[in-house]
């Protein structure tokens, strides 16, 4: 690929900027001017941190439980953590991502957030129209019930990322980057953390074919995700892009391993950085280092 090394330079840059900040080590932490300003995700996802909030308070105390999945998409529905704090304990210490009650939600977030916001802006929330956000939010969790049954009943007969996947998007207003999210937290639960997609398959976004046409310099318009056949040539480059993560030359052996998510995600993030590099546009928020320092 003609521009694979800058695909892993750039993520070991970023990565190294995560090591530095966890050392606690003085700023600057790069001389990359673009990662000095704009904001860019983790090279792992799992380093996030609206995800490590997630895993530590709800993923992980219910990951061998069944409970995890409905937990999960009601997470995400919200993605922000002020919200998901208020719905894990109230002054009962009810906690309804393990005992979902839809009135009691709302009214606890109305009295100790009347002012909001109940949703994280990192992707598009729709709900229906003539509701206001956390009633809308709040009715699509509800809707959802008989499709995470489904999903269940799947995860219990081995199946693959990509089957619990599409079954997700079945849910009203459940999209197919809300359901990547969700199918990427059951891998570490044990629905789905033997999945035997999980090296093979991803789902790429508008970014992820993007940042694909610019490692390949067949450029950011050669693939289209609405078809099939480019999408999956697509995912067959992102195998191996995860094959080339494996030799040192490109990403050291100690430091952790990569999957398919983080090709994916780290496409999207190439796209984002060779787009302001190429002076072609910006990312939409800055980089506050300050918020990282101990």
């Amino acid at each position: 690929m003609k521009h694979a090394d800058a695909f892993f330079d750039f993520a070991r840059e970023r990565h190294e900027i995560y090591l530095k900040r966890s050392r606690g080590a003085p700023l600057p932490w790069t001389t990359d001017p673009i990662l000095q300003r704009y904001k860019f995700t983790n090279v792992f996802r799992e380093l996030d941190r609206t995800t490590v909030w997630f895993r530590e308070n709800i993923r992980e105390p219910l990951r061998n439980d069944s409970r995890v999945l409905f937990a999960t998409v009601a997470f995400r529905w919200f993605n922000r953590i002020e919200t998901a704090a208020c719905l894990l304990s109230g002054p009962d210490g009810h906690n309804l991502f393990e005992n979902w009650d839809g009135r009691e939600a709302e009214a606890r977030l109305r009295r100790d957030r009347p002012d909001g916001p109940y949703v994280n802006g990192a992707y598009i929330i729709k709900t229906p129209d003539g509701m206001d956000k956390l009633k809308g939010v709040l009715w699509c969790i509800d809707q959802a019930k008989l499709t995470i049954k489904k999903a269940m009943h799947a995860c219990h007969y081995s199946a693959t990322m990509k089957t619990v996947h599409k079954i997700l998007t079945e849910a009203p207003y459940l999209g197919d980057f809300m359901a990547y999210e969700i199918v990427t937290d059951l891998r570490h639960t044990y629905l789905l953390e033997n999945a035997p997609d999980i090296m093979t398959w991803a789902n790429p976004g508008p970014g992820a074919c993007r940042g694909y046409g610019r490692v390949t310099g067949e450029g950011i318009d050669r693939y289209d995700r609405g078809k099939e056949r480019d999408r999956d040539r697509v995912i067959q480059g992102m195998r191996e892009l995860l094959v080339m993560s494996q030799n040192p030359i490109h990403w050291p052996v100690e430091w952790p391993a990569w999957e398919m998510r983080e090709v994916e995600m780290w496409l999207c993030e190439t796209d984002k950085w060779l787009r302001t590099l190429n002076g072609e546009g910006k990312p939409k928020q800055l980089f506050r280092p300050r918020e990282f320092l101990p």
